[in-house]
């Protein structure tokens, strides 16, 4: 059975799960004893050993006793490790296992983009496949039978204004150290080596102004917490205050007490 709810590794899609493959040999052996064939002690017992079990009363035909071993004891399998942290740099969600990047994400009073970052040899659209239903999300590679995302959405989709794209992923260019900038022709080079491509989701909000506390629902189950979801709220109701009252500035805009809902604050949030 394949392990997608542990979100294994993009570009592995494809390879043959190790549980698998150890219950294909269970059921071999399994198979092998039902069906009588001969294990290594009765095939290779000689003519004399057959002629001392039949003076001492035994059938040739009888197995020997099977011998006691003492069998290993099985190991505690460790808890999968989710998290949701914000990057503080980018100002993006980022949701990992294990300590490896899933995906990132981002909202607007009228969207939420999620951000993938496919397998090194992807250089085309046409290689990975997405399906964007109004609660559900699948993303992965042509080919493939399998998805690395399958997940509810936190959020009703506005199926028809939402899409897709590969892209260009610039931060991996921020990656080159600022020693190799001095020379700018090497700079050059190790940008181009190491310009990846981003997998950009843009799910449209069928609920304008709603906050997603998430972006996937999986099985882990994470979402904000409370300060990260107290942010989120007060950077899409400043959104909303600027798109009504255009020219005005109201970054350094305090809220006492808890921060207003801004889809239902002062009869709701404008769709037009």
């Amino acid at each position: 059975m394949s392990k997608l709810c542990d979100y294994s590794k993009f570009d592995h899609l494809d390879e043959n799960d190790p549980d698998d493959e150890q219950d294909r040999d269970h059921g071999h052996a399994r198979r092998s004893q039902v069906s009588g064939e001969p294990n290594e002690a009765t095939a290779q017992a000689s003519p004399s050993t057959m002629n001392e079990r039949l003076k001492s009363g035994i059938s040739p035909f009888t197995p020997p006793a099977a011998t006691k071993t003492t069998a290993a004891p099985a190991s505690t399998p460790q808890p999968s490790q989710t998290r949701l942290r914000k990057d503080e740099r980018s100002g993006r969600f980022v949701f990992e296992y294990n300590n490896q990047k899933v995906y990132e994400f981002e909202q607007t009073l009228d969207d939420v983009t999620i951000y993938v970052s496919p397998p090194p040899f992807i250089q085309s659209a046409k290689q990975l496949k997405c399906s964007i239903e109004a609660r559900h999300l699948r993303l992965g590679l042509q080919g493939s039978e399998q998805w690395f995302i399958n997940e509810d959405t936190y959020g009703l989709v506005d199926v028809s204004e939402s899409t897709w794209s590969l892209e260009d992923d610039d931060s991996s260019s921020e990656s080159i150290s600022e020693s190799n900038r001095k020379n700018n022709n090497r700079n050059k080079s190790q940008a181009n080596e190491a310009q990846m491509k981003s997998m950009v989701i843009y799910l449209a909000k069928a609920k304008r102004g709603e906050l997603w506390e998430t972006a996937l629902k999986g099985a882990a189950g994470k979402v904000m917490n409370v300060q990260a979801k107290e942010e989120m709220r007060k950077e899409l109701l400043l959104e909303r205050f600027h798109e009504e009252n255009p020219g005005m500035d109201f970054r350094d805009a305090t809220f006492n007490g808890e921060v207003p809902d801004a889809r239902t604050f002062m009869g709701g949030v404008n769709y037009s």
